[in-house]
């Protein structure tokens, strides 16, 4: 069960790791905007310089065993978009033979079905690059070692769309247009960084 339960969320990470943009600031964010737009228009969320929870407490909610020992690290500040990235966002800076030819395209849907390559070359088209492990974690848990974005409360449809676990919220989609669950938002306000895209 454990390990069925880190490998969602090791899939889910990898692909809003690989869907979510990051850019670094100055190193301790002070007099940074909270909010920026990036190239390609999209929000983009300022996550502040500081230490944070890394990692999972042994005998808590583990996914797999490469997440603890639980850990204090610190990260300079950086900013990470506030959505993931969309159909709509990325295939506007890919020509038509380059798209991948998936079954979820509808605009508003994150990007699934690319791979790493593609993922880096949207970054470099929108002059951003792909976060690090520990800047996703942070922009997704925030500071405090929560389990979840939004907490340690177990995920429901109002807060996650996320395969397996609440297979019911899906209503016959296999993704949500982007941002749809708000109260899933981080401590930071970025959206949909446990669920969605899986």
């Amino acid at each position: 069960m454990i390990r069925d339960r880190r490998n969602r969320f090791l899939l889910a990470s990898l692909l809003a790791l690989a869907l979510t943009t990051a850019w670094v600031g100055a190193a301790k964010g002070a007099g940074l905007p909270r909010q920026i737009t990036g190239l390609d228009g999209a929000p983009l969320l300022l996550v502040p310089a500081g230490e944070f929870v890394m990692g999972s407490a042994p005998g808590g909610f583990i996914f797999g065993d490469n997440e603890t020992p639980r850990r204090r690290i610190f990260l300079k500040a950086f900013y990470i978009d506030k959505y993931e990235v969309t159909n709509q966002r990325f295939w506007k800076f890919f020509e038509p033979a380059e798209r991948y030819a998936g079954s979820f395209e509808e605009p508003e849907q994150p990007v699934v079905g690319v791979n790493w390559f593609q993922a880096q070359e949207y970054c470099a088209r929108v002059n951003r690059r792909l976060p690090t492990e520990a800047e996703w974690e942070k922009a997704a848990r925030g500071a405090d070692g929560r389990i979840f974005p939004w907490g340690d409360e177990r995920a429901t449809c109002a807060r996650a769309v996320m395969g397996g676990v609440i297979l019911s919220c899906r209503k016959g989609f296999a993704t949500w247009s982007v941002g749809s669950r708000p109260m899933g938002a981080s401590p930071y306000g970025a959206m949909d960084m446990a669920g969605n895209a899986m």
